[in-house]
């Protein structure tokens, strides 16, 4: 099946002020699409350029996805992605992955604590 998944934020707030949150969102989604992705996407970045390349390449290869991206559609204050499932439980842990991580980021930025989605 393909499902349609809304994640708002709290009170409409902004949960991308510039072009990085942006991109740091969707390098959040493409990264946790992978069944196993090895490392948290925080440790991940911190990685040397060759590295984090060695590791996508063998995500790639292995191409073992627990969603398949249908189509996202990032908004100020909230996210719309078409996905379907692949694995068992798939979305959930998908959907928990991205927002956890970008929550973790976002929070660290604002310097806040606390939850960001609705």
């Amino acid at each position: 099946e393909i499902y349609h998944v809304v994640n708002r934020s709290i009170a409409s707030r902004p949960l991308f002020l510039n072009k990085r949150d942006y991109d740091r969102k969707l390098s959040t989604i493409f990264y946790y699409q992978h069944t196993n992705s090895p490392l948290r996407y925080s440790f991940f970045i911190r990685l040397p350029l060759e590295r984090r390349r060695d590791i996508l390449d063998e995500l790639k290869d292995k191409r073992d996805f627990r969603v398949e991206i249908i189509a996202f559609c990032l908004m100020p204050n909230h996210v719309h992605l078409l996905l379907k499932q692949i694995k068992d439980s798939g979305i959930s842990t998908f959907m928990s992955d991205i927002a956890n991580s970008y929550t973790r980021y976002l929070n660290a930025k604002r310097h806040e604590i606390g939850p960001i989605y609705q």
